[in-house]
């Protein structure tokens, strides 16, 4: 529940402001003659774009208007003049649910008299709920005065930000008017894709491949001739189950006599792949796994019900297919309705012929397509598409006559942009309330941010005395993990890696029991190995098993790893670097980055503070 303060102020609000603001100037001109204008932009909004989500949260509607809420009674006063006497003015605590929607256009407070609303205090909070989410953190209780208060330092940077005329730098314009166009299209797009729903029949697919679930019997031989023999047998009208039992029995085989569902996921991917051509009740032909060899039985195969994760997604992969089919379509049909394409002209254009060459064409202004209600599409709109689709630019993709082939593909892009901006236009989406506040969101984070980086920013700085104090301060933070040097051997009996284990712990060379020890696996046969190099490796980048085999480790121990392919590895530690503090020049990027935002966002309150002193504030919230 909210508590509700209708009142002209609080003690927090500044009513007079005449004295500390002239007429006609910002206070960041009367605070900072000094700079004589405003500072060229000396970083990009990318740098402070954390910062921007600290400080605002949640994009702020600047515009969002609201109705003056009366006094619920009427004084002399106010009766002779219809006016309340802020002397005399009425005060009523409201308490309401802060979640009923019913209650989302209630002021909570104002900036400059533009309201901040119930329902940007609700968006703040939904963000900040997904931050913290996002960081493992939870149960936190809601401060909602301190997040109110974000909004209206946020709310006080735009005006200022307004006042001195960024939202009319090129660089602010520009961004502003590409993502007009860009979500006019994306609104449109949504629009045509509106209680789509995803095919059935691909769902049920989907759903069948990431449930599946194979009935296998498999049995494992150390021979690959015994294998080799075993399916011979089972060819010439042997049964598996019979045939398998005896070779388990005499110990001849390692496996289990029944057989088991399993997910193909939970195989290698080989094996897997070999079980997807099999038909229930057919058996495999040998598959090496590890040092061994397998011949499997395909039993049964069963899809589970019930399982809501992989329903969702599969419900998702089929509408994402249903979406791509739907706006196919829809883009061919708008440039059918809007584009007059002149295939003469496209056919003659060669982007890669030295004459005229692609600089010509790029300044080509005949038209290629006449678009319906929008600008025409010039030779030079299209080259400059081509060039833009080469990261690895223009002239190489020329030598490598890569050009013409994407010209019409990048023709047709263009056409869907102007096209679907045009449709757009003519069913009034960039006139329609979500638009507009859409952009108008849009509008204040990139004011906001431009404001950042280009007036607080540059004045915030960090010494390098404060990056080695902060080190200091912060060691424990900045270590490098302990590393190991081992050298190991692999074999494919577990007896015969704890005999040679035993070796080794006795003192035996180690590149004599690599060099007599019997059942090593041959590494020349293996793709599979794990590789010990004798170099050293990170303790905290190894595989799980490994990482715990030689974790508390110290030089000359031995120890052995049984991997999930089936292998035993013998490992001798031949060295062990504990872990260490990382030093100070490596860790200074780092360390200046952090400090760099926490000044910031210091600097941004203080900021704040100044600017309450220039637009009058009035808080009408009085509790959590």
């Amino acid at each position: 529940m909210l508590n509700f303060n209708k009142k002209t102020a609080t003690a927090l609000s500044i009513s007079s402001v005449s004295e500390f603001r002239p007429v006609g100037n910002t206070l960041v001109e009367t605070l900072g003659k000094q700079r004589g204008h405003m500072k060229k932009i000396i970083q990009s909004m990318a740098v402070v774009s954390g910062l921007v989500m600290a400080v605002a949260t949640s994009a702020i509607a600047a515009d969002a208007k609201t109705e003056d809420v009366k006094p619920s009674a009427v004084t002399g006063t106010e009766a002779a003049n219809g006016k309340p006497n802020e002397a005399e003015e009425s005060q009523i605590a409201v308490k309401f649910p802060i979640f009923a929607a019913s209650f989302d256009k209630t002021p909570l407070a104002a900036v400059n008299d533009e309201p901040i609303l119930l329902e940007e205090l609700k968006a703040a909070l939904a963000g900040l709920h997904q931050q913290q989410a996002s960081e493992g953190k939870s149960g936190i209780k809601k401060d909602y005065m301190k997040v109110l208060n974000r909004l209206i330092n946020t709310r006080l940077i735009l005006a200022e930000a307004t006042n001195m005329g960024i939202e009319e730098t090129p660089e602010v314009k520009t961004a502003i008017d590409a993502y007009k166009m860009d979500h006019l299209r994306d609104m449109l797009k949504m629009k045509q894709l509106k209680d789509l729903k995803p095919d059935s029949k691909l769902v049920e697919q989907f759903y069948k491949d990431a449930v599946k679930e194979w009935k296998i019997r498999s049995v494992k031989l150390d021979k690959k001739e015994d294998a080799e023999t075993l399916v011979k047998q089972i060819a010439a009208g042997g049964k598996f189950d019979e045939l398998a039992d005896k070779l388990i029995d005499g110990k001849k085989a390692e496996g289990i006599k029944e057989g088991q569902y399993i997910q193909p996921k939970a195989l290698l991917p080989y094996v897997a792949n070999a079980v997807s051509m099999m038909k229930v009740g057919s058996v495999s032909p040998v598959i090496p796994v590890g040092p061994a060899f397998t011949v499997i039985k395909l039993e049964d195969v069963r899809y589970p019900a019930g399982d809501v994760q992989a329903k969702e997604a599969a419900e998702k992969k089929a509408l994402e297919i249903k979406q791509t089919e739907i706006l196919t379509k829809y883009n061919k049909d708008l440039a059918k309705k809007y584009a007059t394409v002149n295939e003469k002209l496209l056919k003659q254009l060669n982007f890669e012929a030295a004459k005229p060459g692609f600089k010509v064409l790029a300044k080509d202004k005949r038209v290629v397509v006449k678009m319906k209600g929008g600008e025409a599409i010039t030779v030079a709109d299209l080259a400059d598409a081509l060039a833009g689709r080469f990261y690895h630019g223009i002239d190489e993709a020329i030598k490598q006559k890569e050009v013409n082939s994407v010209k019409r593909v990048a023709l047709d892009n263009l056409i869907y942009r102007v096209a679907f901006i045009t449709e757009a236009k003519s069913q009034g989406i960039d006139q329609s309330a979500e638009y507009k506040h859409d952009v108008n969101e849009y509008r204040n984070s990139i004011v906001f941010g431009q404001f950042i980086s280009t007036v607080v920013a540059p004045d915030v700085k960090v010494s390098d005395d404060d990056i080695a104090a902060y080190y200091k301060e912060h060691l424990n933070d900045y270590t490098i993990p302990a590393m190991v040097k081992a050298q190991g051997l692999v074999f494919q009996k577990k007896n015969a890696a704890e005999e040679n284990m035993e070796k080794l712990k006795k003192g035996i060379d180690f590149d004599w029991v690599k060099n007599n020890a019997e059942g090593q696996v041959d590494k020349a046969q293996s793709e599979h190995l794990l590789e010990f190099s004798g170099k050293l490796l990170s303790i905290a980048t190894m595989p799980d098993g490994i990482r715990e085999t030689v974790q508390d480790a110290k030089e000359d121990d031995v120890r052995m790893y049984a991997s999930p392919e089936g292998y035993f590895y013998v490992l001798q530690v031949k060295k062990v670097v504990p872990a260490t503090h990382s030093p100070l020049e490596k860790e200074r990027k780092r360390i200046f980055n952090e400090m760099f935002a926490s000044k910031l966002n210091k600097t941004v309150d203080q900021w704040s503070e100044k600017l309450k002193k220039a637009y009058p504030v009035k808080i009408y919230l009085t509790g959590n």
